[in-house]
Formats: C-alpha cells, structure tokens, sequence
C-alpha cells in the first residue's frame, strides 16, 4: 500500500495533507492530478479495480475508473494531463488501457505491459511472457502506430528504471543496457517508423536521479555531483561556496 501526501510549506510546523492512497499511485504532470488504484477482493476468478483521481489543487476527487467488470491485477499505472493509462493482465496476456473522462476503459496495445507515459501519450513498452513483463523495450503512441524497437542493430534496449521525461513529452531519460553497455540514455520519443537508437550519456551511479528543464536539457544528480548534458555532451556544473553536494531527487522548476 502507497501512502500519498503533500507538505504545504518547508517550516517544521508545516501543514501535511493526505490526497490518496492505492496499491498503484501515479501522479500527473506537474503534480497537477494523482491517481491510485485499489485492488478489490478476487470472486468468481475476478479482481475488481477501482481507481481515484485527486484533483491535488482543488481537492476534488471521483474516479477515472469505475467499472465492476474491470479485472485485475494491475500492474503498473500513469497519468497524463487527460487521462490514465494502465496495464491489466490475465492469466499470460496483458494489454495497456486508457481511461477519460469519462470512465470507460480502452485498450490501447495487446501483449505488452506499459513502463511509463509521457505527459502528451508517449508509452514505453515491454514485452510479455508468462504473465510477466520481460525483456526488450518499445516505443508506442496514443493511436499514432507502432510500437517500434529501442535498440541499435539486433541490440535491444532492457529498461531498469525511468529517471524523467521531457515536459513536452519528445525525450524520455532511462537507466538501461544496450548490449554490454549500462547506464542512462535518452531516447527520442516523437511518433515515427523504424528502429529507435538511444543516446548513451553516461554510466549509472545508485544514487542517480535527473530531469529535464523546459528547453530540452538534461540535468543529472550522480554520485555527489551535478551535470548538464546537451547538445550530445555532459557537462560538469559548479556549486557556489558553501553550498553541500547534492543528496537526493533534483526537480526542475521553471
């Protein structure tokens, strides 16, 4: 179980506010939207679903998907700035759904489980096998085609996490292997046909986290240093004096 909360200030006194909690949570972009899912108890070989969405400014909450016939289990969720999608599966298949406004689920890909969403409906994909998601990522878009491999030549990118996508939703930045090759690469995410080739920018660090400012560039948290990298080049950033070596998530903020 996820717990959900927002700190309305940095004082110690700060006013904490709990919007939702799921067995799933995804948050949308900009931290404007949050859904979660609950899973309901299994009978007659169905696990029902349920999932809420927290308008987080308002407060307002009501469900992106309320259907009885809907079955779980869920295995992973995201938010656009319209609308959720989901990956359900059963027995060895899987699908990746979306949900609108008004509640109704439709399927978007078979046979494959969703890793992420981009703000505007780029997804990236896995395969399936055995109930499991596996292997090999793809490309793929809200009714715009594919998917398309991600990889160079018969070298297939395996996805270990999502680190940020671009606010326009055109790069996606991920841990990965491309061969014997590990670290984080951004991959262009804008509809189109053929292979995928990502852009290897440099190798993994365990406390690694990155985003992307409105422009396009990318800055990384690695080891106890900061980053830039665009244009194709990774770039070191100074601190001002004093200033303590970075510890933790780093977030854009425009």
């Amino acid at each position: 179980m996820v717990r959900v909360s927002v700190l309305h200030g940095l004082s110690p006194d700060a006013q904490v506010e709990r919007l939702a909690h799921g067995d799933l949570v995804a948050w949308g972009p900009g931290g404007a939207s949050l859904v979660a899912v609950r899973h309901g108890a299994r009978t007659g070989g169905c696990s029902p679903v349920r999932i809420t969405l927290v308008m987080v400014r308002t407060g307002e909450i009501g469900w992106a998907l309320d259907d009885p016939g809907m079955c779980g289990p869920f295995v992973s969720l995201s938010r656009s700035a319209a609308a959720t999608y989901f990956t359900t599966r059963s027995g060895d298949r899987a699908g990746v759904y979306l949900t609108g406004d008004v509640g109704v689920a439709h399927l978007l890909f078979e046979d494959v489980a969703m890793v992420s969403a981009s703000p505007l409906g780029s997804f990236l994909l896995r395969g399936v096998e055995g109930g499991s998601a596996h292997g090999a990522a793809s490309l793929g878009w809200k009714g715009i085609g594919g998917p398309v491999s991600i990889g160079r030549g018969d070298q297939d990118l395996v996805i270990d996490r999502v680190l940020s996508w671009s606010p326009d939703g055109s790069r996606v930045a991920v841990v990965g292997a491309l061969g014997s090759t590990t670290g984080v690469f951004v991959v262009e995410a804008g509809s189109g046909s053929g292979q995928r080739v990502p852009a290897f920018v440099q190798l993994d660090d365990e406390a690694m986290d990155a985003t992307f400012d409105t422009h396009g560039s990318l800055y990384l948290v690695a080891g106890d240093g900061l980053f830039v990298y665009r244009a194709g080049t990774v770039t070191a950033l100074g601190s001002p004096d004093g200033v303590p070596s970075p510890s933790g998530p780093i977030v854009w903020i425009p």
